[in-house]
């Protein structure tokens, strides 16, 4: 009989007991996630949901709905205010809104911050108002009145410049000298864009340009006339002016000013009656001071513009420039034809400076070579004189003439005579001699005012 380990056999081999699992507390009653209610459709939940995330480090943990009672400018800037504005619920959003019964904790996160912002009286004319607040005080000084005096100045320079005039005059000089016989000879005022045109016809060497013969004429007659460099930045900054942006920012300005007159008044309203307006709301006292403000500096700008739109006229009417209604129609010119004057100025100057170093190195080359040749002639001239001393002797005593003594005189058929330097005479044939005459009264006149610009019946 089989001798077999009953007992050992059981424990190796039996079923393990399968123990029973302790409930969780969370197993004993399943809780269905809570879904946030939205009161809007996903598109605009979405959007305002984005433009929370984007104000979010703005306003710094502050709420939106207490930034705007306080017209805080801190927190809400001229960036924020627009994207502000593209979330502002509409009537039938407002009424949903409002309407809503439940706890705020339920809502989404977007519906619960419009819901706030809908119980803000005028909300959306308060936006506009804050906006036009931040851009006019950014604006006013910094831009609009900066472009105001820009434009005053550069027009008073073209005005009272005696050197422009006089540059002016020496053009007009020039051009007649070399239109001489011509239909355009013998004119009495030209369109700026000709001065363009000076740096555009070019002589015989295809290098000088008659912008060239202008600077050297008033380099030799009226160097005084070269300050009229100074003008460019002026004249460039008026170019960058618009009067037709202008006229637009004032009536902006004065369309701005109503509106803010009409929410200050609505407000002030709302107090007297005990009305909605809450006593938080900083509204009233912010932007009566900044009506108070705004209304003095934009009846500033208004005197300073129309005084600059005078000057404009009167300096293109003198400039023959009439038709001109843009200050870039008349400055645009003068500011290209100014700043190649410059160009070709230092052009000029720098080709006589390098001629000049070339001629005193010639000469000094020149000098040294005479004086080499010079030392050598002297020294054959002394001879055998190995000492180099010159001795003096006395004359032998002549009886009834008294003893003096004499330096010995040199051979001195060994030094060269002084050399006469030749100069070289320009050549010219007749054309140019009746040119050169012609433009001869253009320095003389370099320095009286042009007034010919109006005149435009015959014109180079």
């Amino acid at each position: 009989m089989l001798d077999l380990d009953v007992t050992r056999l059981e424990e190796m081999f039996a079923k393990p007991e399968v123990k029973e699992r302790t409930p969780r507390a969370a197993d004993a009653e399943f809780t269905p996630r809570k879904m946030a209610i939205s009161l809007l459709d996903a598109k605009r939940s979405t959007s305002v949901g984005i433009v929370m995330k984007r104000i979010t480090d703005t306003l710094g943990g502050k709420d939106l709905r207490d930034a705007l009672m306080e017209v805080d400018e801190n927190v809400l800037p001229l960036e924020v205010l627009p994207m502000v504005m593209e979330i502002v619920p509409n009537a039938e959003e407002r009424t949903k809104l409002q309407e809503y019964a439940g706890e705020d904790a339920s809502l989404d996160k977007p519906e619960r911050m419009l819901r706030t912002l809908s119980y803000i009286p005028r909300l959306e004319g308060r936006l506009r108002a804050m906006k036009f607040k931040a851009q006019l005080e950014a604006d006013m000084d910094a831009i609009l009145m900066q472009q105001v005096d820009d434009l005053q100045v550069a027009c008073k320079l073209v005005a009272e410049s005696k050197e422009l005039h006089a540059l002016m005059q020496v053009v007009l000089d020039v051009g007649n000298a070399l239109n001489a016989g011509t239909s355009k000879g013998n004119a009495v005022g030209f369109k700026l864009s000709t001065l363009l045109k000076l740096a555009e016809l070019k002589a015989l060497d295809k290098k000088t340009t008659l912008l060239h013969f202008v600077v050297e004429v008033v380099h030799n007659s009226a160097p005084g006339i070269m300050k009229v460099i100074q003008m460019q930045k002026a004249v460039r900054d008026a170019t960058r002016v618009s009067l037709d942006e202008l006229a637009a920012k004032k009536l902006e300005a004065e369309r701005g000013l109503a509106h803010v007159d009409t929410e200050i008044t609505w407000h002030d309203e709302q107090r007297l009656r005990g009305g909605d307006a809450a006593e938080e709301d900083q509204f009233p006292e912010v932007f009566t001071e900044f009506y108070n403000w705004a209304a003095e500096r934009k009846e500033h700008f208004d005197l300073e513009l129309a005084k600059a739109q005078d000057l404009f006229r009167a300096a293109a009417e003198l400039m023959g420039e009439g038709d001109a209604k843009e200050p870039s129609d008349l400055f645009d010119y003068l500011e290209k034809f100014i700043r190649r004057f410059e160009a070709v100025t230092k052009e000029v100057d720098e080709e006589k400076r390098t001629a000049e170093e070339t001629k005193r190195a010639a000469a000094n080359k020149g000098f040294a070579k005479k004086t080499l040749k010079s030392g050598q002639r002297m020294a054959a001239a002394m001879g055998g004189n190995k000492s180099n001393k010159i001795t003096i002797k006395p004359k032998q005593a002549v009886p009834g003439q008294a003893v003096s003594s004499a330096v010995p005189s040199r051979d001195l058929a060994g030094y060269p005579d002084d050399e006469d330097i030749p100069q070289k005479k320009r050549a010219s044939n007749a054309s140019s001699l009746q040119m050169a005459s012609q433009i001869t009264n253009a320095g003389k006149s370099a320095t009286s005012l042009f007034r010919g610009f109006s005149n435009k019946k015959n014109t180079s």
